[in-house]
């Protein structure tokens, strides 16, 4: 379930071997927090200062998973366009992936 509704980060996951940060790639900080918990991310700099945030790179085997979870998902989603996660604008669901916009009465 968790994965379902963070898709959207978890795709901003890059390759393994890349240093990143929270800022480069828009993550939260949550996200950041429960991918460390989990040790599916490595913590590469701990930096201190309150402008730079700190650096991180994605395990291999977690990439992976995700890219592969990602291709399996796009096929089998939830709105026509295929994808799963989607906001409510009332009459419309909007796709968190591709934001196409989708008629509830079109989505059954």
């Amino acid at each position: 379930m968790w994965i379902q509704h963070n898709r959207h980060d978890l795709e901003k996951l890059p390759e393994p071997g890349v240093e990143w940060s929270s800022n480069q790639i828009g993550m939260s900080k949550s996200n950041i927090c429960k991918l460390r918990h989990e040790g599916l991310i490595t913590l590469v700099e701990r930096r201190e200062y309150k402008s730079k945030a700190n650096l991180y790179m994605t395990k291999p085997v977690v990439y992976q998973a995700v890219q592969a979870y990602l291709e399996m998902d796009d096929e089998d989603g939830f709105l026509p366009c295929g994808h799963d996660p989607f906001v409510n604008q009332g009459d419309v669901l909007e796709c968190k992936i591709c934001e196409k916009e989708h008629r509830k009465e079109a989505v059954q």
